[in-house]
């Protein structure tokens, strides 16, 4: 027959085992959760990943060539401006120059090598014209770039400088009916990707709109064969634009507005 004591210590033991079977439990139960979330997570980071991978796939699709006007020097040789025409134009005038953002081209060359930057990010091909501002091409010559590699636009880079100071804004400049645009209805899908990224490029940055400009006197429109746009970026004249411009950071949200333009017309029109 069990004592009092055996019997208590026997009870003891057992109420300690079942404490201990409990704890193995939820410590199992911990791991498992553990386990899971971390699962989970994995199974997140790979769904990220494959989409990531969709999206520059698709954007892969898609070649953007980038034009940043002028040069560091001029040349003052007259070269045709029409493919079909005998009128002749300055090769390169070197360009504006504002008090503080500096020379037109070193604002041009940055804008671009932005605007790549964020396209090539995001999957798509991006060929430049040129990448240094010591190289003298002729417009004629940048726009057979955007014809040989067949850009599915053509994205010229510039910033504006006029007689009247207090001028400011964004201009967006778009082919006429001359030219290489003037054939197959060229300069209407330009004028019409001119019109839709202007309107979400000022949107975007919240600058003076002073709209689009059709422009049949540019060479590096009338021998370009795809769908091509320049942007006038700001104006350098303007001590208030001028000011903005000479700001990297200003000039990268111009970049990325740009980016996101072209973006969003190649996927409704391309």
């Amino acid at each position: 027959m069990l004592t009092r004591r055996v019997f208590l210590e026997a009870g003891l033991g057992g109420l300690l085992l079942a404490g201990s079977m409990g704890s193995t439990a939820c410590g199992a139960y911990a791991a498992g959760e553990t386990q899971s979330a971390q699962n989970a997570a994995a199974m997140a980071r790979a769904r990220a990943k494959a989409k990531a991978a969709a999206r520059k796939k698709y954007w892969s699709n898609f070649t953007v060539c980038i034009d940043p006007g002028h040069a560091e020097s001029a040349d003052l040789t007259r070269v045709r401006v029409n493919p079909y025409s005998t009128a002749t134009q300055i090769r390169e005038t070197g360009g504006a120059m504002g008090r503080r953002s500096g020379a037109e081209n070193r604002v041009n060359m940055f804008i671009a090598k932005q605007i790549a930057k964020e396209l090539r990010a995001r999957g798509v091909n991006v060929v430049m014209t040129k990448t240094k501002n010591s190289t003298l091409k002729s417009n004629r010559a940048r726009a057979e770039v955007a014809n040989k590699c067949k850009a599915d636009i053509e994205i010229r880079i510039h910033a504006d400088s006029l007689d009247v100071s207090s001028i400011r804004g964004f201009l967006t400049c778009v082919p006429g009916k001359t030219g290489y645009q003037g054939r197959k209805g060229r300069y209407k899908v330009s004028q019409k990707a001119g019109r839709f990224m202007h309107k979400r490029i000022c949107k975007e940055l919240g600058v003076h709109d002073r709209g689009v400009a059709v422009r049949s006197d540019l060479a590096g429109f009338n021998w370009c064969k795809r769908p091509s746009v320049l942007f006038e970026v700001g104006v350098l004249s303007n001590p208030s634009d001028d000011a903005l411009l000479a700001k990297k950071t200003y000039k990268k949200i111009i970049a990325h507005a740009i980016a996101n333009a072209t973006c969003a017309w190649l996927k409704k029109h391309a």
